[in-house]
């Protein structure tokens, strides 16, 4: 029997020779790592990517017209006139030349066109002017329209009595609802607008004072179909900034004009509720419409109340 360190050293010899070993191969080089990162997963996306590059670089140069024999450029050329036009090539002009502009502006329209006195069509009194002002929206008091107010020559100077013996009174209700007295609000945007924005304003303002006037079933139908005859009578079209809109209050009825010199007769409506509302949405009473509008009014009262004592004075 061999010793134990013996037997052990004469198997690791054998042991090395059972086991089978190989060396390692070396990787083939992976060419497909650069494609994959781009995002090409097969080698013909390469080659269609490839021609869709060369087709849209080319592209352009497939339908180029050579140029004609001898042409030579010029910096004077004009530029390229599409169609059959024949371009002539011809010396700059010179810095005495004026070019003037063919396209016709349109005339600026002042948006305080009140005349001091009016001429309204159908009516023999003649109107003067008692104040204008401007109406704003929202609390940045955006301006939207200007409006003025005109009544009967022949009553302006009587304003206070209507006031019935108070100067700081409010004249407008009774002159509103008592006296057959006609009126007139002129209105001129300040901005480019378009009617329907205008009656939509002067619907909501009037429904809240007409509402005042009563609330019978009899009444509530007459003045609803009086309000839709209202909206019927305003164009559907826009109004540029310093058009005019002229409504005259006559009793009852309600006229509309368009036009500076109101030549374009809108149209009409008769309801006593509808005709009072609109007047006392913008002189009766707290949230008229145009503060300003009434500011001034009371301003000119107090003004024509103060004239008699002046002319007395003097």
């Amino acid at each position: 029997m061999l010793p134990r360190n013996l037997s052990a050293t004469l198997r690791r010899p054998l042991l090395r020779q059972c086991i089978h070993t190989t060396s390692p191969r070396p990787n083939s080089i992976d060419w497909k790592g650069p494609l994959r990162t781009l995002g090409i997963r097969k080698p013909f996306s390469l080659a269609a990517g490839g021609l869709t590059l060369a087709f849209f670089l080319t592209f352009p140069f497939w339908f180029k017209q050579p140029l004609p024999a001898g042409y030579t450029q010029h910096d004077d050329l004009p530029a390229p006139v599409r169609g059959n036009a024949r371009v002539q090539s011809s010396p700059p002009p010179s810095s005495e030349t004026i070019l003037k502009s063919t396209v016709d502006t349109p005339k600026e329209l002042r948006t305080d066109n009140f005349p001091q006195t009016l001429s309204i069509p159908g009516l023999n009194n003649r109107f003067e002017l008692v104040a204008w002002g401007v109406r704003t929206v929202s609390f940045l008091g955006i301006k939207v329209y200007n409006v003025g107010l005109y009544i009967p020559d022949e009553q302006v100077s009587v304003l206070p009595s209507y006031a019935q013996s108070n100067i700081d009174a409010n004249p407008w209700a009774p002159l509103i609802r008592i006296y057959e007295c006609p009126m007139v609000l002129r209105i001129i945007p300040v901005r480019n607008t378009d009617y329907a924005h205008l009656r939509d304003g002067f619907v909501r303002s009037t429904l809240t004072r007409m509402k005042m006037e009563g609330e019978d079933e009899e009444r509530i139908r007459t003045r609803d179909d009086a309000v839709t005859q209202f909206k019927a009578l305003f164009p559907r079209q826009k109004m540029r900034k310093g058009e005019v809109l002229t409504i005259v209050k006559k009793g009852p009825e309600l006229r509309l004009y368009a036009g500076e010199n109101m030549q374009d007769d809108l149209g009409v409506v008769r309801n006593d509720d509808l005709a009072r509302g609109l007047l006392s949405a913008y002189l009766v009473g707290d949230n008229v419409v145009s503060p300003d509008l009434q500011k001034k009014l009371e301003k000119r009262l107090q003004e024509i109340a103060d004239a008699p004592i002046k002319e007395i004075a003097n």
